[in-house]
């Protein structure tokens, strides 16, 4: 392997780099700081943590980065494991105020030295908000580039000596091999630079480059981001016509994207190879552009550093690797003999490393030149490969028009346009299709201006993640579609991703908003949208071109106009239901305990009269004084001290259930509890255990997910003890999906119905606070309210109140229940359960997912939404949370709705939450949920959810089917249609639960 020094060359003497390098009392710092803070994030007074529990919730990414430096701190004393039982204990380290202050102290003793001013800043940046980036609170790229900006990064890749010195090392190895080919009388050079992020290299080879403008065609700058592309069109293009930009995603094969293979003959990477999931994937990808006998430059880190691992080691993309043994320990990247191995490996020769003598500083240069054979994985035919941006223009000319145009003469009146502005407004209103041409023409126009693309390179239908649309330029475009929609919430491009699932929204549900927008852009998107009308004047129509006809001779079917036209106000027909087999199951027994509440006649008491059943922790749980500091983060405290407990959790009788004493003692207390509910519950529907159900065959369905009494959790011992006791020879098990825990309980207990595997069901929850690091973790975690009101879709609403419940319900067959002459409390007409798949994090909820749910529900119910007059929300008090609920609740009535759009009130479904009376129950929050929805049938009243006077800003319940319900009210039946047309409908009620993680649960009763 060839090594060449460069100190004491041009570039930057050997002092200068040393001086240039952060000194080790700011990593001493750093890395104290850090400690401090996961102290304070996960452990307790002590300082002790189980890394099990502690880090269940974090994202894979965080965990791979909370490993790692769980060993870092090891290595610094900071940390100790119990080889035992793998618990860690951390050190005691100063206060986080006063190590901040000394860290205040180093960067003022080091404020002339520029080279350390770009890090010192991005570090503390990323230091300071750490805990928010490891509970989710923030994304770590909100941190780095706040409002899509690159100024806390750019300084990490240029204008400091140490990344000046690394690229100018880089810029003369390209030059010499300019020089080379200009000498061979080469021209029509072909440059692609990959993961060109903010630049920093690019500034560094634009200087050199433009003495080989004529040499050079083509410097294509991407990367995986269409922020930096914006960036690079407005900072670089200007300096160098010949540079284009591109999404490209080195760790996929070029088939399936813009670049051309086998095109260019020389490809830069600068820090990004590494931010890949294989790297022998990405070099063969890399060569796969490369001329036969082009080199590829290479800029990546040669070692670990502590500054890179604590902030561009907070991003995902840094943890996207599954190579693991190639890579440096703790870290994406790889030691420069590795890199030597690799590209001999994949077949490039003359490899070397120009800055061999400077790896210490952190970085190193590769060389190496491509013997042109190209390895690429298989594409299946139907991942057709996007245009290249050279041929986009060509390739969208051969597209279909959508839109033909009404053309006003730049000499027509002002009155003329007005007329024709007016005309354009009457036939949008009217016309249903021209109104989805122009509004999908005035979305393409606003999104090509946000991520500066030409209209016509974007496609209605593609999402729009695939012009690089991400978490820093959505906050853009949305503030964009604010000008045009004020109430437009940022979960929107979540929710509908393409143009044309925008549109739909936008026409379904702000038709009238749509219609004022276009008509006051008339000019644009109203009088020009207009389709040219058979017997127009030939004046006023753009003349029919060879284009034109040729692209209405090769238009593509999902585009070509019906021979027949269906009235609009004939509903669509509804999809056929005959392969849902549904049986209706009958309620015929309810019995439970929630905050306040020793029973259901307490509880409907509390709810009837809108009591806050929540209050101080009881002095015989755990001295609260002990745990709680107001302020956040403080380690081993606790921000809240309040919660929603229940009475007498230790009261309980062994010899009733033949249970000797010593046995009862060591049963957790939810095992206690949850048996005396299951049996209060069959008292309830009339029966004894020995006369539920023939032969016994009764299954037990239970909820559960926290358990802190005994060592080991035994969840599958709540279930099975009453199956025991009971004689009960049906389906036995405990359910943990999290907080939807008893819901999908309940949902599993539906399913074996159905399915013969039991002819009765018990189902329910149960959840308890039995210890102070139960609460300690969730504050950690920031997930409670600092108050004590949990504030379902309530402004300020700023996380739950944690409580208590027990809960269950014995179930039938609707059918056998009529037969056996059963006192019949609701019947369950349908239910689903889903998981909400991949999301912005991994507590953050999927509306579409919790759409796809209660759809899913209503169709298995045979419901129609326009039915349904109330749902339980799950409705936790957050402000992320709440919206995205209620936008997922309207988003499945908009699509489970049968009846036509003007039968019955706008918002006929009342809303609400049980946990603003008594707080989240957890695994129990479901049976909860349900039983407020059984009590609130069998008194015929809908009771008011407290606490949301004012309700969350991101919340506009008038553009839904839902009005929060915020009175004791009678439930009345609603009546759908007019005159001999109409029918009463039943009192429906929807009923969700959702667990971390994106568990969904949805019933309808």
């Amino acid at each position: 392997m060839k090594r060449v020094s460069t100190h004491g060359s041009a570039y930057a003497t050997a002092a200068e780099l040393e001086a240039a390098r952060l000194s080790a009392d700011f990593e001493r710092l750093a890395t104290a700081i850090v400690a401090s803070q996961l102290r304070a994030l996960f452990a307790d007074e002590r300082g002790g943590c189980s890394p099990g529990a502690a880090f269940a919730l974090l994202r894979p990414s965080h965990r791979r980065w909370l490993e790692a430096t769980l060993r870092l701190l090891g290595e610094r004393r900071l940390l100790a494991t119990d080889p035992a039982t793998q618990h860690l204990l951390f050190a005691a380290t100063e206060p986080a105020d006063a190590l901040w202050k000394r860290w205040d102290a180093a960067k003022r003793a080091s404020g002339t030295n520029d080279d350390h001013r770009a890090y010192l800043v991005l570090i503390e940046a990323c230091l300071r908000r750490l805990p928010e980036i490891l509970t989710d609170a923030v994304p770590a790229t909100d941190v780095m580039f706040p409002e899509s900006s690159m100024h806390l990064v750019e300084g990490i890749y240029k204008h400091n000596r140490i990344a000046d010195h690394f690229n100018a090392v880089l810029a003369e190895s390209l030059r010499a091999e300019l020089a080379a080919k200009a000498a061979r009388g080469g021209h029509g050079l072909r440059l692609l630079e990959i993961g060109a992020g903010t630049g920093g290299t690019t500034a560094a080879l634009l200087p050199m480059l433009r003495g080989y403008s004529d040499l050079v065609e083509e410097y294509c700058y991407t990367d995986l981001s269409r922020a930096f592309l914006l960036h690079a069109e407005e900072a670089y293009k200007p300096q160098f016509p010949a540079l284009r930009t591109a999404i490209f995603d080195v760790g996929k094969a070029l088939a399936a994207q813009s670049i051309e293979g086998g095109r260019y003959d020389a490809v830069i990477a600068a820090n990004v190879l590494h931010a890949t999931p294989s790297i022998r994937e990405t070099l063969r990808n890399a060569k796969a552009a490369l001329k036969r006998g082009g080199i590829l430059l290479v800029n990546e880190i040669s070692e670990w550093s502590w500054h890179t691992h604590f902030t561009f080691g907070l991003l995902e993309g840094w943890w996207l690797y599954e190579d693991e043994r190639l890579r440096l320990a703790g870290s994406a990247g790889l030691s420069p003999s590795r890199w030597e191995r690799l590209l001999k490996a994949e077949r490039f020769y003359d490899i070397c490393f120009p800055a061999g003598g400077d790896h210490g500083l952190g970085q190193q240069i590769i060389v190496a030149r491509s013997d042109g054979m190209v390895r690429q994985r298989m594409i299946a035919p139907s991942a057709a490969a996007a245009p290249s941006a050279t041929t986009t223009a060509t390739a969208t000319a051969t597209k279909p028009m959508q839109t033909s145009f009404t053309v006003v003469p730049p000499t027509a009146s002002r009155t003329s346009v007005t007329t024709a502005r007016t005309h354009a407004a009457s036939t949008l209103a009217s016309d249903d299709r021209a109104l989805r041409e122009a509004c999908a023409a005035l979305f393409r126009e606003t999104i090509a201006g946000a991520l500066r693309m030409e209209e016509r390179e974007i496609d209605t239908h593609k999402p729009l993640e695939h012009y690089g649309l991400d978490s820093i330029l959505v906050v853009q475009l949305t503030t964009r579609f604010r000008k045009l929609f004020p109430g437009v919430r940022s979960t929107l491009f979540f929710e509908h991703q393409s143009i044309d699932r925008l549109v739909q929204h936008f026409v379904a549900n702000d038709r009238a908003t749509l219609l004022s927008v276009l008509a006051a852009r008339g000019g644009e998107h109203g009088a020009t949208s207009i389709a040219a009308k058979p017997g127009s004047s030939p004046d006023s129509a753009a003349p029919v071109t060879s284009e034109r006809v040729a692209r209405r001779r090769f238009a593509t079917r999902q585009d070509a106009t019906p021979a027949l036209q269906v009235q609009a106000s004939i509903p669509a027909p509804t999809p056929s239901l005959d392969h849902v087999t549904s049986v209706d199951v009958a309620v015929i027994g309810v019995s439970g305990r929630y905050p306040q509440a020793p029973d259901l006649e307490r509880f409907w008491e509390n709810l009837s009269s809108g009591r806050d059943c929540t209050s101080e922790i009881p002095a015989e749980r755990w001295r609260w004084q002990d745990h709680y500091d107001p302020e956040k983060g403080k380690a081993g405290k606790s921000y809240t001290k309040w919660g929603g407990f229940l009475e007498d959790i230790d009261k309980f009788d062994p010899l009733f259930f033949r249970i000797a004493p010593k046995e009862a003692k060591r049963m957790d207390p939810q095992e206690r509890l949850f048996l005396e509910t299951s049996y209060h519950a069959i008292e309830d529907s009339g029966y004894t255990p020995g006369t539920l159900a023939a032969a016994g065959k009764v299954g037990v369905f239970v909820g559960v997910m926290n358990s802190r009494y005994t060592v080991q959790p035994l969840y599958y011992s709540i279930a099975n003890r009453v199956s025991f006791l009971f004689n009960f020879a049906g389906p036995s098990f405990a359910v943990d999906s999290a907080c939807s825990s008893s819901l999908t309980a309940v949902h599993l207990a539906l399913d074996s119905l159905r399915g013969g595997t039991c002819d009765v069901a018990i189902a329910g929850g149960v959840s308890l606070i039995v210890d102070p690091h139960h609460m300690l973790e969730l504050t950690a975690v920031g997930m409670l309210s600092e108050g004590a009101h949990c504030r379902s879709f309530g402004r300020n609403a700023d996380g739950f109140v944690d409580a208590e419940g027990v809960g269950a319900v014995v179930l039938k067959p609707l059918t056998h229940a009529i037969r056996d002459g059963d006192n019949i409390q609701a019947v369950i007409r349908g239910s689903a359960v889903n998981a909400g798949g991949r999301t912005h994090g991994y507590t953050v909820p999927n509306p579409a997912a919790q759409a796809q749910v209660v759809s899913a529900a209503l169709e298995r119910a045979q419901v129609d939404s326009a039915e349904v007059s109330y749902i339980e929300a799950h409705g936790t008090g957050t402000a992320l949370g709440d919206p995205i609920e209620v936008a997922g609740l309207a988003r499945a009535f908009r699509s489970s709705r049968r009846a036509a759009a003007d039968a019955g009130p706008a918002q006929h479904c009342a809303i609400g939450s049980v946990k603003s009376n008594i707080g989240h129950c957890e695994s129990a929050a479901g049976i909860a949920a349900l039983t407020k929805v059984l009590l609130q049938l069998r008194h015929g009243q809908l009771v008011p959810t407290l606490h949301a006077d004012a309700v969350n800003d991101e919340i506009d319940f008038s553009a839904t089917p839902f009005r929060l319900q915020r009175e004791l009210v009678p439930w009345r039946r609603m009546t759908l249609g007019e005159g001999c047309g109409s029918r009463e409908i039943p009192r429906i009620a929807g009923i969700s639960s959702f667990g971390a993680g994106g568990a969904n649960a949805h019933l309808v009763v």
